[in-house]
């Protein structure tokens, strides 16, 4: 695929973007109110900076347990009940989603895009969006373009227990660290958000509070923190992926500061396919999903 095609795809997606605007809502099965992928489309999608490459996404409703449902041809059609698109932060000079041809399911359809991503963009991650017009609900993909980049200097990584949305604990600070691609040998050649844990538990070797054991793992094709383990004031306390006794799920969940606002797009990767830059702030918070809050704006004490 040719760089000169990108026009030609992003002036189709601009007539068919506009015309999906323009439709009317469908409906669909009562209770059927969330989204979810079919059971052949990943979540996540590789690629280099140095290579074109196509990826084909389905998605269908669901219900609130995520079991799938399935759209009629005029729902899952463009201009039907769902709209494509970037998140953003994401690589717009050479990431594009494109509706394409409903795709038979069992009992109905799925809607179906293609998503383009193109060599010679900088090595990070995109995250695409299906969003539904009756009720807005979203659901995101993540495109990862690997590639080698420098490592990014300054950066800071700050750990919290925060079991619920008025209690909140910080366990450690680290400051001016230098994140690299390979720094815990996970998927991406650039330095990752996840590849900052090592640099933390490294800085804070012979310090009285530190990180003294971290736990990475891959689950469905992502790299993903499992169990931190801190020292403070002389007692060892470890925080681990787990489910209570309500079957809420607790665990490390993060976010990046970037001139003391919010990345966005943090909140749609994963911390092994976010790329961190120089002076970024990474805030992670081990608590349920939900309940654990971080703010539009963080500032990191001097």
């Amino acid at each position: 695929m040719k760089h000169g095609f990108k026009k030609i795809i992003a002036a189709a997606m601009a007539t068919t973007m506009a015309f999906a605007m323009s439709a009317s809502a469908f409906a669909v099965s009562e209770g059927y109110d969330n989204l979810t992928n079919t059971a052949d489309t990943n979540y996540s999608f590789r690629t280099t900076t140095s290579e074109d490459a196509m990826f084909t996404v389905k998605v269908v409703p669901a219900n609130d347990s995520y079991v799938p449902g399935a759209f009629t041809y005029e729902e899952a059609s463009a201009g039907g009940l769902i709209t494509w698109g970037l998140e953003n932060g994401s690589d717009e000079n050479n990431v594009f989603v494109e509706p394409a041809e409903p795709v038979a399911v069992d009992g109905g359809y799925a809607a179906c895009a293609t998503i383009y991503a193109f060599a010679g963009g900088e090595a990070g991650s995109s995250s695409v969006y299906a969003q539904r017009t009756d009720n807005n609900r979203k659901m995101n993909f993540t495109v990862v373009m690997d590639g080698v980049s420098d490592p990014a200097n300054n950066v800071s990584y700050v750990f919290y227990n925060e079991p619920n949305k008025t209690t909140s604990e910080k366990l450690l600070t680290v400051k001016d660290m230098t994140v690299s691609g390979n720094d815990h040998y996970g998927q991406t050649e650039y330095p990752s958000a996840l590849d900052g844990i090592y640099g933390a538990w490294l800085n804070t070797l012979g310090e009285e509070d530190k990180l003294t054991n971290y736990k990475i793992v891959n689950d469905y094709g992502s790299d993903m923190l499992k169990s931190l383990t801190f020292e403070k004031n002389g007692t060892l306390t470890n925080y681990t992926e787990k489910m209570d006794e309500a079957y809420n799920y607790i665990g490390w969940q993060y976010r990046v500061y970037r001139g003391g606002q919010r990345v966005a797009l943090s909140e749609m990767v994963g911390a092994g396919e976010f790329r961190v830059q120089a002076n970024d702030v990474v805030v992670w918070k081990y608590g349920p999903y939900g309940v654990v809050s971080f703010p539009d704006s963080y500032i990191l004490a001097a």
